[in-house]
């Protein structure tokens, strides 16, 4: 029953920390955050190594400066719309501003439980477009379309591929302060961070890049060429 499960979690989870301990010399880690959960769940710090990975992003994509006297702003989201990945917070954000100048791109999967809240928003705001799947090749030709790529999780991500997406074309990134985004993103440098959850610190970031439009040029001039998966090995 109930008590046989939990005992043999703890057991298992005794098991494991042990491997790590005492039978491993060496535990890498694909973001800060990652090797502090490491941490947290007791396993010595000294053993561990951030090491971020390779993109194959970087050997597919192609990067191009951004414009800065676009007439329509354009934010965009890539990969799987749900609501931890945080596609409403960006949608409800992106609603809040009232102005005829923006848009709202949407590209990839919608998980089942999200289908209706999105279906609902597409009909009542002709600003946001949801435009279904797509292959990492064909970034090429979406992302010189977008100005800022939002990555608004409100779980950790470990790794996000997409910020690798966007970066590789030169994009930058208004991601939420979770997981590994900020081992990518810096605030200020390359991108925004935002208050993961935060309705409120999203929308106030997505009205400082429209008041700036300048600001994306410049954040943009500051990514650096992503690793490859080759350079990483």
């Amino acid at each position: 029953g109930y008590d046989r499960l939990v005992s043999e979690c703890r057991e298992r989870d005794s098991y494991h920390r042990h491997v790590l301990n005492d039978l491993v010399d060496k535990i890498l880690a694909v973001s800060t955050d990652v090797k502090d959960h490491f941490v947290q769940w007791g396993i010595s710090g000294e053993k561990i190594d951030v090491l971020h990975i390779g993109t194959k992003a970087a050997e597919v994509l192609t990067r191009r400066p951004k414009s800065t006297d676009n007439s329509v702003f354009t934010f965009g989201m890539l990969g799987f719309h749900s609501y931890l990945k945080g596609t409403d917070l960006v949608i409800r954000a992106f609603h809040r501003i009232q102005s005829d100048k923006i848009r709202l791109r949407l590209f990839g999967h919608v998980d089942r439980s999200f289908q209706g809240e999105l279906a609902r928003y597409l009909s009542t705001d002709p600003r946001i477009t949801f435009e279904g799947s797509y292959r990492l090749e064909d970034l090429n030709e979406i992302l010189p379309k977008v100005d800022v790529v939002v990555v608004p999780p409100v779980i950790p991500d470990t790794a996000p591929q997409v910020v690798f997406e966007a970066f590789a074309t030169g994009t930058p990134v208004l991601g939420a302060k979770i997981g590994g985004i900020p081992d990518f993103v810096q605030h200020g440098n390359n991108g925004l961070l935002f208050r993961a959850g935060d309705l409120n610190d999203l929308e106030q970031k997505m009205r400082d890049m429209l008041k700036n439009p300048s600001l994306i040029a410049r954040l943009s001039g500051r990514i650096r060429p992503m690793k490859s998966i080759s350079d990483h090995a």
